[in-house]
């Protein structure tokens, strides 16, 4: 019995290490969530742009209040004064708006209390903010007064109520599309391949472009109809306010989309079964949905994490999610993200076609 039960043994172990992908997928799963859970998993961000206003409205501040503000702000390890001048509470809320800024301040006069303007679509952010302005209203104060409140008024902007179904169901938007993208059309052509329906396929007359299109489209279809169940159930179950221009979302999610469906497409040309497309897939579907900022803060990833976010399309779909949803933005404030977007798209659907190609001919 020992020696059969060591030969099985023995076998599997062949088995694994010719597939190599299999066990670096093994290898590498847990290395990749002990980084993220242990290392940059956190909700407490830090550097957080600040904008501060020259003046409080009705009254300027007292040049020592202003000065101790920017000091204090400037000391911190939570906050990181924006250059540029803010000549008042409509020029903050305009960075805010832009994202130029996460954080306002509108210092106190002689005779009024300052404000705190934060942006609410950022929750962690915000969270923080409002945590740490607390610490720094005692030092303000001074130590022997120690007050109990903030000297300032606070006004959340675009999510008031600090909701999170507000900050996670535009996200969601794009989590779904890329799992759906990703995983299906990877799984979706292997198994062409596998039952040999492809070898069928080629001696048709389509051309390998018609027949990438013909595989990658109904995958997108699917996936705008998750877009719209999602925003749909989000807006009128979940009461997630939708302040932008619907035709925008949709359009730009196609861009998206095409990216995440090229991405599929290039697991499913480097995977010989199901099994191994669909661990390729969820290799690349971790780190976005881990590290994209869809649930630990962008800006709380350490430096040394954070370059893996920038190689995740998902980062660049969620501020145009958000965006939309909760600021009302258009094109003028999302065109950063739409052109990394679009670059992202046109390199890995070439890339896609030209592997898919040549693994038909």
């Amino acid at each position: 019995m020992r020696r059969r039960l060591a030969a099985l043994i023995r076998k599997e172990f062949v088995q694994i290490r010719r597939d190599r992908r299999t066990l670096a997928m093994m290898i590498m799963i847990p290395v990749l969530w002990l980084i993220v859970f242990g290392y940059a998993a956190t909700f407490d961000v830090r550097e957080i742009p600040t904008g501060i206003a020259t003046a409080a409205e009705g009254s300027s501040a007292p040049p020592e209040m202003q000065g101790r503000l920017e000091s204090l702000l400037a000391a911190s390890e939570y906050f990181a004064p924006v250059d540029g001048e803010f000549t008042g509470r409509e020029d903050l809320v305009e960075a805010l708006r832009d994202g130029r800024i996460a954080v306002g301040i509108v210092p106190p006069g002689e005779q009024a209390k300052g404000e705190v303007l934060a942006d609410g679509s950022d929750l962690f952010t915000a969270q923080t903010a409002m945590r740490r302005l607390q610490e720094l209203s005692r030092a303000l104060g001074g130590a022997a007064q120690a007050p109990a409140e903030l000297p300032f008024e606070t006004t959340i902007l675009f999510n008031p109520e600090l909701r999170s179904a507000n900050f996670m169901i535009p996200g969601l938007v794009g989590a779904v599309m890329v799992f759906i993208a990703t995983m299906m059309t990877a799984v979706g052509v292997v198994r062409e391949r596998e039952r040999g329906t492809m070898e069928q396929l080629l001696v048709t007359p389509l051309r390998p472009v018609e027949l990438m299109l013909g595989k990658i489209i109904p995958y997108m279809l699917i996936a705008f109809v998750d877009l719209v169940i999602v925003v749909v159930l989000g807006v009128y179950i979940f009461d997630v306010p939708f302040a932008g221009n619907p035709a925008l979302l949709l359009l730009l999610s196609v861009v998206f989309l095409f990216t995440s469906l090229g991405i599929g497409l290039l697991v499913s040309t480097v995977s010989q079964t199901q099994q191994q497309a669909m661990q390729l897939a969820v290799f690349t579907l971790l780190p976005q949905i881990l590290l994209s900022g869809f649930i630990f803060p962008l800006d709380a990833i350490p430096w040394a994490v954070r370059w893996v976010s920038y190689l995740a399309p998902l980062t660049y779909f969620l501020p145009i999610a958000r965006g939309i949803f909760l600021k009302d933005q258009g094109l003028n404030e999302l065109w950063v993200y739409v052109a990394v977007l679009s670059f992202y798209a046109v390199v890995v659907v070439s890339i896609a076609a030209l592997r898919f190609r040549r693994r038909l001919v």
